[in-house]
């Protein structure tokens, strides 16, 4: 069982950008992180990372131009 926190729209300058967020993973007790196009949500994640322990459910952060 997995339980999302809430996504955040990462800019990139270009449209559409990325939707990036994390879900919790109740089962193997492992965090996930997840990157979606922004124009094309239903395709599913572009990326994925599994991390081997547990984080807080949330994504802090600041996107700035470069």
């Amino acid at each position: 069982m997995r339980i999302g926190a809430f996504h955040r729209m990462a800019p990139d300058g270009a449209q559409p950008g990325w939707i990036l967020g994390t879900a919790l993973d109740f089962v193997q007790w492992t965090t996930v992180l997840s990157c979606f196009a922004a124009d094309d949500l239903a395709a599913g994640p572009v990326a994925q990372a599994r991390l081997p322990y547990a984080l807080p459910l949330g994504l802090h952060g600041a996107f700035v131009p470069a």
